[in-house]
């Protein structure tokens, strides 16, 4: 990797910690787990012993969770960061 891909990578990793900030703190410990956010992914069951409640209170917390994300005006900075990217390296071109 490179300097440029390495500055690129670190601008898309503050916008995304920017918006996930937004989020309560259990919604947040909830998206890190989930996606692996400096951890190993966990499943539904992980997340359950560690957080406790129910399977479908916590993918419900997701959804509120990743609907609040996407809904965002970051999101849209995220987005335009990974057009940009994919642009310029013509990944996910079809």
């Amino acid at each position: 990797m490179d300097q440029e891909e390495s500055f690129d990578r670190k601008v898309l990793i503050d916008a995304l910690e920017e918006a996930i900030d937004t989020l309560s703190p259990k919604e947040r410990v909830l998206i890190y787990l989930r996606f692996g956010w400096g951890v190993s992914p966990h499943t539904f069951d992980e997340i359950i012993y560690i957080l406790g409640g129910t399977r479908q209170a916590l993918q419900q917390m997701e959804e509120r969770a990743l609907s609040k994300l996407s809904k965002l005006s970051k999101s849209k900075k995220i987005r335009k960061i990974i057009e940009d990217y994919n642009e310029e390296t013509n990944f996910c071109r079809r």
